[in-house]
Order: structure tokens, then C-alpha cells, then sequence
């Protein structure tokens, strides 16, 4: 693997450059600067080069004067269903803080391969570590590496109300100030560290929090509102409802017509039945929301074949191979190739 093949989501930043804007600087200008196409950030569903993002977080610190600029974006970030709603659906779909981890761990791996996720638990001080694992080929960026730690504490805290992280580590030296550390954190912090990791107590892992969904379903309902009437064409079908739905849970192996209906809060009976009145049917919604997807991520991103294959929920590598056969007569990579060769 080369640097340049490590990634995170846009819509990681979708919030980003009104951030910037709050503190009086030119998100417009620093986007370019690193060589990121601010748009795919707002409009999320595409990938950036995680070197990249990482000089985005650091020259906005140094042009202004923000060494807590990590931070603060975290602290500032809206904890609603447009900016975490795949984990606030993950936290409704698992029965425990155990299941949630592990399916969520799976998931950030789509969301990025520059950093990934991990637990241990010590049976002996009954202590529980969850790591945050930098790829050797990843820059230095303790901006980026601050807000990816402060983003779990803050949605722990919000969505769960039980605050039961004991300590905090990093692997970088320690700021001048740490008034902001302090203020997220709210636990023992060491810097310098040999790794960079939050700790609690095993029995966190524990903690119920049900797997029912009927607490979220007017959050969804309001998230899938506002996507259905930003449409050019306003549109309120169900078939509209199932089409925005769709690449919020790709990713997460919740993308069949079960789990759907689940979270419209229907059975899977009566979405077959009302998508049928409209003339079509989940499938047919499925295909075409993978289609689009795949036609533009393949243009506009260099994210492996391997891994746009996962995030948009295909069991295999070759099974999304075939789709790509079935739609554009190619293979995904020439597909890729021949959008972007020089028009003749």
C-alpha cells in the first residue's frame, strides 16, 4: 500500500468549513490549498486522501493561530442524525455497548483506513482500553488525531449520559495549554504516551442499550424529511423516503429491505407493498442507489475497487466486479480508467 491509498469520507467534513468560517478564516482557500474539492465535503458520499485532511487540519491551526483547532471542531460538531446518524442507527440496532463496539470498529473501517479501532479488555484490572491505531504511513497531525479521540467522548456523553471514561493517552508531547483537553475530556490525561487510547471499566461493555429503535424514529424521520425536500423535485414518495435512506447505512451490512423497514418503523410486508403501488421495488431502489453511487465515486475518488465494494454493502470484491459488468459493460477499474482518459 502507498500513502497515498489511505482515506477517510468527505462527509467526515461536512461541517468543517462552516467552522472555519466561525473563526473568521477561508474555507474556500485552505480546501485548495491541500488540494481537496471542498464540495464533495457538503455533499457527502465520497473520499479524501488522508494526507490531505491531515495538512487541512494543520494549516488551519497555524493560519489561525487555533492550537486547539481539533478540538474545538469536535466540541462544536452538532450531535444529531447528519453527522453521526450510521452510529446513532448502530447504537438503536445492538443490544449492548459491546455489540455496538464491535460492529461500530467494523464500520470505521470503511469510513477510513488511516486510523483503525480496537479494545482490550484486562480481566485482572478489570480496566478496559479502546485504542485508536495510526497506519505507519500516516503523517503527523496531532489536530486530526485529537478530534478523532474527542468525538467518541463527546457521543458518549450525549447519546448515553454516562460518562464513564477513567483516562485518556497520546502518543504526542503535550500542548502549552491543555484548558480545552480538560474541558472534553473530563478525566486523567497523559501525553507522550506509548499509545493513543481512552480507558473505563470492562463492565462499560455491558451497559444495555436495548436494540430498539422506536426512541430514533422521529430522528429519522426528521433527517429523511430535510433530504426528501432539498430534491429539486419535491417528492415525498416512499420509494424517495428509501432512496436517501440507503447511503446512510451502506456500510453496515443494514442495507437489505428487513432492516429498512425497521427503521421506518413498517414491516418489511408493508414496504414491499407500498413500494409495488409505486411501481417498483426495493431491489430495483437498491441497484440504482449502488449504481449511481458507484458511477461517481468511481470518477471522482481513488478509493481501491476493494473498498468502494464494502461501502456500498456488497458481499465481495467480485460480486461488485459483476454488477459494474452488468451496468457499464466493464470491468469497475477500466470503467474508472475510461472516465477519466482525455476526451478525443
Amino acid at each position: 500500500m502507498k500513502s497515498g491509498d489511505l482515506y477517510c469520507k468527505a462527509v467526515a467534513f461536512k461541517d468543517f468549513p462552516d467552522f472555519i468560517r466561525r473563526l473568521n478564516g477561508s474555507p474556500e482557500k485552505l480546501f485548495s490549498q491541500c488540494e481537496l474539492n471542498m464540495s464533495h465535503a457538503l455533499r457527502g458520499n465520497n473520499f479524501y486522501q488522508w494526507g490531505k485532511v491531515c495538512r487541512l487540519l494543520e494549516l488551519a491551526a497555524n493560519e489561525l493561530n487555533e492550537p486547539h483547532l481539533g478540538l474545538k471542531w469536535a466540541y462544536e460538531t452538532p450531535q444529531d442524525f447528519l453527522n453521526t446518524g450510521p452510529m446513532l442507527l448502530l447504537g438503536a440496532l445492538m443490544p449492548s455497548i459491546r455489540d455496538f463496539a464491535d460492529l461500530g470498529i467494523e464500520y470505521q473501517k470503511l469510513h477510513t483506513n488511516g486510523v483503525t479501532y480496537r479494545y482490550l479488555e484486562n480481566e485482572t484490572k478489570k480496566e478496559l482500553e479502546f485504542e485508536a491505531q495510526f497506519h505507519p504511513l500516516s503523517p503527523p497531525c496531532r489536530q486530526y488525531f485529537e478530534h478523532i479521540m474527542a468525538i467518541p467522548f463527546l457521543m458518549e456523553r450525549h447519546h448515553f449520559g454516562k460518562g464513564k471514561f477513567t483516562k485518556v493517552t497520546f502518543q504526542h508531547n503535550a500542548p502549552a495549554d491543555i484548558s480545552w483537553h480538560k474541558k472534553i475530556f473530563q478525566c486523567q490525561i497523559e501525553f507522550n504516551a506509548d499509545k493513543t487510547a481512552a480507558y473505563t471499566s470492562t463492565s462499560f461493555l455491558e451497559i444495555k442499550i436495548d436494540g430498539r429503535l422506536k426512541g430514533l424514529r422521529p430522528v429519522v424521520k426528521m433527517y429523511l424529511d430535510r433530504k426528501v425536500s432539498a430534491n429539486p423535485i419535491f417528492d415525498t414518495s416512499i420509494a424517495q423516503t428509501v432512496e436517501s435512506l440507503l447511503p446512510t447505512v451502506f456500510g453496515m451490512r443494514k442495507s437489505d429491505m428487513k432492516h429498512i423497514a425497521d427503521i421506518l418503523g413498517i414491516s418489511p410486508k408493508k414496504l414491499q407493498r407500498l413500494l409495488s403501488e409505486e411501481g417498483t421495488t426495493f431491489s430495483n431502489i437498491l441497484g440504482t442507489v449502488r449504481k449511481g453511487m458507484a458511477k461517481r465515486l468511481l470518477f471522482e475518488s481513488d478509493i481501491l475497487i476493494s473498498h468502494l465494494a464494502i461501502s456500498l454493502d456488497y458481499s465481495s470484491t467480485e460480486a461488485f466486479n459483476t454488477a459494474c459488468q452488468r451496468w457499464f459493460g466493464v470491468s469497475p477499474s477500466q470503467y474508472r480508467e475510461d472516465m477519466r482518459a482525455p476526451a478525443r
